[in-house]
């Protein structure tokens, strides 16, 4: 209901300054977090969907669940937790939906890295490095501002956000 709102008017006052329009911003978005993970609920602090729904909560109207009840309830965003790993049902129900226009955000860590199954990733994942290791930097790293055509466009990074750890992509030819 929330979402169909275009207009927010205090009764009894005609002014301009009584009515609100409420346009895209004030929308919430359905966003699926696909929880499929072992011993999610006895531990939830090692979880990565459980930091995903609160980082997302505020914003967002959350919803946790399999993959393919997920794709069912009309979510606008798929949200991959990186030791969330996909049957060869689960890649056809999400690539299909991919392609009618849903967006993935799947996270890439050490044990999507690890995993044979690194499908619906642009490129083959080859494992990690840190801070302080082989092929290292000194130092924590900034993000970069996101691209114009990036789906975060336009988001504040915190200076307090820093990277210290990198999933690297196998170099193609």
């Amino acid at each position: 209901l929330r979402n169909r709102a275009v207009s927010v008017s205090i009764e009894g006052e005609g002014s301009a300054g009584a009515t609100l329009l409420l346009d895209e911003r004030w929308r919430r978005r359905p966003v699926g977090i696909a929880a499929n993970e072992a011993g999610a609920a006895a531990q939830p602090l090692l979880s990565g969907a459980y930091y995903l729904d609160r980082a997302l909560s505020p914003f967002a109207d959350v919803r946790n669940g399999a993959v393919g009840t997920l794709l069912k309830s009309g979510i606008a965003v798929l949200a991959l937790p990186d030791n969330t790993v996909l049957g060869r049902e689960q890649e056809r129900l999400v690539a299909r939906w991919m392609n009618e226009g849903g967006l993935v955000l799947r996270f890439a860590g050490p044990h999507l890295a690890e995993s044979p199954d690194q499908a619906l990733l642009p490129v083959k994942l080859r494992g990690g490095r840190m801070l302080g290791s082989t092929l290292s930097w000194e130092k924590p790293a900034p993000l970069a501002a996101f691209a114009a055509s990036s789906p975060f466009a336009g988001l504040t990074i915190p200076r307090d956000v820093t990277v210290s750890r990198q999933v690297l992509a196998e170099p193609t030819v």
